[in-house]
């Protein structure tokens, strides 16, 4: 699994120096499908929180499960190394941002 993740590193960085990522607003929320750069994923954990930001300081927007399915739309790395993922849960509707580590895609 983590080998999956690493070599799609590069894909997702790719994706957004060209501008993939979409800022999660409460109008493009029920788009999942219409974005352009977008990508299937799920969740590798139970209670995965859902962050307003990239930052685990931000507000928590909802919790994601296994049995979720999401649609990622890019990612962004910190200056310490850690990445995030933005993406809309598609089982609750709730669009935000996830530790990448706990992203299966």
């Amino acid at each position: 699994m983590r080998g999956k993740r690493l070599a799609t590193v590069g894909l997702f960085s790719a994706v957004a120096l060209a501008g993939g990522v979409v800022p999660a607003t409460a109008a493009n929320a029920g788009q999942a499908t219409a974005r352009p750069n977008s990508f299937a994923c799920g969740f590798d954990a139970d209670g995965v929180r859902i962050h307003k930001d990239h930052s685990t300081s931000s507000a928590v927007l909802g919790l994601a499960y296994r049995s979720h399915s999401c649609r990622g739309y890019g990612d962004w790395y910190t200056p310490e190394g850690g990445g995030w993922v933005n993406l809309t849960d598609l089982t609750t509707g709730v669009t935000g941002w996830v530790a990448w580590t706990y992203v299966d895609y």
